[in-house]
């Protein structure tokens, strides 16, 4: 789940930074100062502008659902990082190893996140899925550099199968 949310903030980042340049090129005043040091909350508010301000114009189909990623971003963002930060309660039940009614804590607010493998899966799932939509979306009026990572979701099932059978080394 790490590795996908890094994996789609690396092509978020790549595809602000294409959109600003673009807008910069096409004469946009904007102020967007050192955005690379900002939040992912920051950032998400920039891109969100530029696509409702400026790439509307020319592709309102592409700053709809550019839109529409980041909002859905916005809540996997706050997810994952109940997981990957947040302070942990479960429960270990007598004669098992097996931890349950797992439970992510927000140090600062006290939010709490219930979760388990299926929610887990479901999250990384999620992160996978948006990475996709919005690289197949800038991509129908852009060019991407670089590599993405692509793990079908078959080889996911199929790691995760092993592992439920037993193979530590999977």
């Amino acid at each position: 789940m790490v590795a996908y949310w890094g994996n789609f903030e690396s092509l978020f980042n790549a595809c602000l930074e294409a959109i600003v340049a673009s807008e910069t090129a096409s004469g946009s005043s904007r102020k967007v100062g050192r955005w690379r040091r900002g939040s992912f909350r920051l950032r998400c508010n920039l891109f969100h502008a530029i696509c409702d301000e400026w790439l509307r114009d020319g592709r309102p189909a592409a700053a709809d659902t550019l839109i529409d990623v980041i909002e859905r971003a916005r809540l996997l963002h706050q997810q994952r990082n109940m997981i990957a930060h947040g302070c942990y309660g479960y429960t270990i039940l007598p004669r098992s190893s097996r931890a349950v009614d797992c439970v992510a804590i927000n140090g600062d607010t006290g939010e709490r996140l219930q979760f388990d493998e299926r929610v887990l899966t479901q999250l990384y799932h999620d992160i996978s899925h948006i990475t996709a939509e919005l690289w197949a979306t800038a991509a129908t009026f852009g060019n991407a550099t670089g590599t993405m990572a692509i793990i079908e979701d078959s080889d996911l099932i199929a790691l995760i199968e092993r592992r439920s059978a037993g193979y530590e080394d999977s």
